[in-house]
C-alpha cells in the first residue's frame, strides 16, 4: 500500500519529479565528464567534486519530500488525507530520501574508478543530507507552506556555501578538504545528532501541530 502511495504522489508531480534524476544522471556527468578529460584526476578536479556534491547534491536530496508534502500540509481539507492514514509520512519520506541516496551511490561507485576514497565523501554527503531532511521536516510543518519551506532551506544552502572552508563545522559544512579523522570527529558526527534531533522534532510536530484548512 505504502509503495502505491508513493507512485502516486510521484505521478502527481509530473515533471517535477524527475528534477533530482536530471540532477543526478545528467547535469552531474555533463558537467564532471568535460573536466575529467581536460583535467585528469587531478587535486583541481577533487576539489571541484567536494563543492559541486556539498553544494547541489543535498538540496535535491530533500526535493521529493518536500514536493509530495503539498497536498497534506497547503491544501484544503486536507484533514480527509489522515483519515485512513497515519498521521505522520515519516515512512514514505524515509523511503523517498532513501531511494536519492541510492541513485546518488550509483556515481559514487563510478567515481571510485577515478578517486578511490569515493566511498568516504558519500559518507559525508549522507550526513549532510542528514541535516536537511530534519530541516525540511520541521519546516514543513511549522510554516505549512512548500514554498517558504524550500525558501528557507535553499538559503541555508547558500549560507553554508559562503563560511569560508577553514571555519568548517556541523553547520556550515562545505569544505574542499578531503575526508579525514578530523571532518569525521568535526563535521560527520556532530551531523548526524543534529539529524537525529532534527528528525524528531519534524515527527513531533507533524503528530501534534499539523494544520487542517
Amino acid at each position: 500500500m505504502i509503495w502505491r502511495r508513493i507512485a502516486l504522489h510521484l505521478k502527481c508531480l509530473r515533471f517535477f519529479s524527475f528534477v533530482p534524476l536530471i540532477v543526478l544522471f545528467v547535469i552531474s556527468p555533463l558537467t564532471f565528464i568535460p573536466l575529467l578529460n581536460h583535467y585528469g584526476p587531478s587535486d583541481a578536479l577533487y576539489s571541484f567534486l567536494l563543492e559541486y556534491t556539498q553544494t547541489v547534491f543535498p538540496f535535491f536530496s530533500v526535493w521529493w519530500i518536500i514536493f509530495i508534502s503539498r497536498e497534506y500540509i497547503e491544501s484544503d481539507g486536507n484533514e480527509l488525507l489522515f483519515v485512513f492514514k497515519p498521521r505522520t509520512l515519516l515512512r514514505e519520506y524515509l523511503i523517498l530520501f532513501a531511494a536519492y541516496l541510492l541513485c546518488a551511490l550509483v556515481l559514487y561507485l563510478l567515481l571510485l574508478s577515478v578517486f578511490p576514497t569515493a566511498l568516504l565523501e558519500y559518507f559525508r554527503l549522507i550526513c549532510i543530507c542528514l541535516v536537511y531532511f530534519g530541516i525540511s521536516y520541521v519546516l514543513m510543518y511549522t510554516t505549512s507552506s512548500v514554498p517558504l519551506t524550500v525558501l528557507i532551506t535553499l538559503a541555508y544552502s547558500l549560507m553554508a556555501m559562503a563560511v569560508p572552508s577553514e571555519q568548517v563545522n556541523a553547520v556550515f559544512y562545505l569544505s574542499l578538504q578531503r575526508f579525514d579523522g578530523d571532518i569525521l570527529k568535526t563535521v560527520c558526527i556532530p551531523q548526524l545528532i543534529i539529524a537525529c534531533v532534527l528528525i524528531a522534532l519534524g515527527c513531533f510536530v507533524n503528530k501534534k501541530y499539523i494544520r487542517y484548512r
